[in-house]
């Protein structure tokens, strides 16, 4: 790198950024394209987005188009990303992903299926999935999920009842 002087434009800078912190900044659809179409954030490794109320089907279809490789921390929460949202979400190519947050989405249990479903996603670590409506359906479902390296699973307020609860003890 030849110093200070040579980095003359956010495109300059993409390739260091490794954290991104763009929570409750009133992102929009363009921020989102231009950030994942024509910046290279080659070595992002953390992207907080939540509390932006823009997510639907186009700017998640700019997110998942991202290069990200190296991603491995992403926070969705309180967005708005619903079931069709999700669904959109899984075309993205983050083979490192091991945090995923979306809590106070509008997810049910449709959404969970989806994640389930997910083979990109199995080295997950943490998934946060409180203050979603998923009942005892979508605990069930979540339940029959391979993540083999899962540590952390919130399910705060997530409207269960003991036969939601009975699906987590014997999966974990």
């Amino acid at each position: 790198i030849g110093g200070a002087n040579s980095i003359s434009s956010p495109k300059d800078l993409a390739p260091f950024v490794t954290c991104m912190n763009l929570s409750a900044a009133h992102v929009q659809i363009e921020d989102i394209k231009k950030m994942a179409t024509a910046l290279n954030f080659i070595n992002l490794n953390r992207l907080e987005l939540h509390e932006n109320e823009f997510f639907g089907g186009r700017s998640l279809e700019y997110l998942t188009q991202g290069n990200w490789p190296k991603l491995s921390y992403l926070d969705l929460s309180f967005t708005g990303v619903d079931d069709e949202a999700l669904l959109i979400l899984t075309r993205g190519k983050w083979p490192l992903l091991e945090t995923f947050y979306l809590q106070g989405t509008k997810i049910t249990s449709l959404g969970v299926e989806t994640i389930v479903n997910q083979t990109n996603w199995l080295q997950l670590k943490a998934l946060n999935l409180s203050y979603n409506y998923l009942g005892d359906e979508g605990i069930r479902i979540l339940s029959q999920g391979n993540w083999p390296q899962l540590e952390i699973l919130h399910l705060e307020e997530v409207k269960i009842t003991s036969i939601g609860i009975e699906a987590i003890i014997k999966k974990w």
